[in-house]
């Protein structure tokens, strides 16, 4: 049974004890019910996530994530986004650590309908650049996972074999998969540190840039592309051309960096399916079946072309880029990382990142209604603020008075805590360190994109 969020608020107050929580409102963070979260307000009109992973896959899916966040911590103050920061841990009666984070504000990113003239495309591509700028260090230094081009085609092939098994895909795109599949010319490029887990919910967006990353538990070295498929599956063949105009600009991109996106987009229905099919969720395999309808009708009108080479309107290269360095960028990103042994890591600000479940697209659109996630506590923004929502501004300058957003199980009204009696005046005040270490995330249905 899932806690309350009055019970988390305690739970919170014992692992930050100079913060004094007023309200708490239950949080969906989209992962079919492996978390118990709340949003909490403090005193002074912060807010803060608490978690529990009530799952040992989740739990270790966040020992996982933090580790990737602790290992990101030099780096964040180059980021053109937000990361959130561990606050504070303790642990319930049944020893089950309980997490409290700063909350990252932004809603998960709408593509359906963005313009080629978007800020909005240059601001993903900052946001890629970012990522993939990171040195090499930061996954081989940590255990997490290198994928050669070589290690990609086999896992995908893989995964084809399986799809092809279950009689449900047609053989025009099981052909068009394994044509891009053997194609080597689509496959030379170079690895980068990628995020891993390209999905909407896991890009937050406010004043019609990126405001936050999420999801960092799959960091690895791998192909740029694949996070770069949720944009190709998502937003209009202008957007995503203009988006990657904007990336190549700033970092470079092969030339089959395109059509390997599209691949990898394609690919995750049919993993999509394979999900459902194992879970027997008849909803899930009825979303995956009907985008791979319109898929094979448009591949078979001509609507959506071949994959292979694309090149970009401008010369397409091979980055060449240090692995300490960012290109310039039009946003006026960062120019540069700091070096590792110069930074200054403060062993408790690790960050883990929390998302507040909405859907961005239009509701009546068709392809809206076949890439919603399936989780078990969905809801549209609109569904819980009408059809203007309230938009919170960004943290530091952020007036208590606002309403934030929170997508919850319900749409139960936030919980009044009652006042504590003031600790702060005799803790060690706003520079004391955290409570705890961190350690500890994992999904139940599966997102696309």
């Amino acid at each position: 049974m899932a806690k309350s969020p009055l019970i988390l608020a305690a739970l919170a107050k014992d692992a930050v004890p100079q913060l004094n929580f007023v309200q708490a409102m239950p949080l969906s963070l989209g992962h079919a019910g492996q978390y118990d979260a709340a949003v909490l307000t403090s005193t002074d009109g912060t807010h803060y996530v608490v978690r529990q992973a009530n799952s040992e896959a989740a739990a270790l899916e966040l020992d996982t994530e933090l580790v990737v966040l602790r290992a990101l911590t030099p780096f964040r103050s180059h980021f053109p986004f937000e990361i959130t920061k561990l606050i504070g841990e303790t642990k319930d009666d049944r020893g089950k650590r309980v997490q409290v984070f700063s909350y990252v504000y932004g809603e998960p990113l709408a593509l359906l309908n963005q313009p080629a003239t978007s800020p909005l495309a240059s601001s993903l591509a900052n946001t890629f650049a970012a990522i993939h700028s990171l040195p090499l260090s930061v996954v081989e230094n940590n255990g997490l996972p290198t994928f050669t081009p070589e290690n990609i085609i086999r896992e995908r092939v893989a995964e084809l074999d399986r799809a092809a098994q279950t009689g449900r895909i047609s053989g025009v795109l099981l052909n068009r998969w394994e044509r891009a599949l053997e194609d080597v010319n689509i496959w030379r490029f170079q690895p980068t540190v990628v995020h891993g887990d390209a999905r909407l919910n896991n890009y937050l967006m406010l004043d019609g840039g990126v405001s936050g990353v999420l999801g960092w538990h799959n960091l690895q070295i791998g192909d740029p592309a694949e996070d770069f498929s949720f944009v190709q599956a998502n937003a209009s063949e202008d957007f995503a051309y203009s988006t990657l105009l904007e990336y190549e600009q700033l970092r470079g991109a092969d030339q089959n960096f395109r059509a390997r996106a599209m691949l990898y987009a394609e690919l995750e229905v049919a993993r999509y399916l394979l999900w459902g099919l194992a879970n027997q969720s008849d909803e899930v395999i009825t979303d995956a079946e009907n985008w791979l309808h319109e898929l094979l009708s448009d591949v078979e009108t001509g609507v959506t072309g071949p994959i292979g080479a694309k090149p970009l309107g401008t010369d397409a290269v091979l980055s060449n880029v240090p692995e300490t360095e960012f290109l310039g960028s039009p946003m006026d990103f960062a120019a540069g990382f700091v070096d590792e042994a110069q930074a200054v890591v403060a062993d408790d600000q690790l960050l883990v990142p929390v998302v507040s479940e909405a859907w961005g697209q239009d509701e009546d659109s068709e392809s809206a209604e076949i890439f919603k996630p399936i989780i078990d506590d969905s809801y549209n923004h609109k569904d819980l603020f009408g059809e203007t929502a309230p938009i919170p501004v960004v943290a530091d300058v952020y007036d208590a008075t606002t309403e934030i957003p929170v997508y919850s199980d319900d749409a139960t009204a936030p919980i009044t805590l009652p006042t504590f009696e003031s600790e702060a005046e005799d803790a060690e005040g706003e520079d004391a360190e955290p409570k705890g270490g961190a350690k500890t995330d994992s999904e139940g249905a599966p997102e696309l994109f």
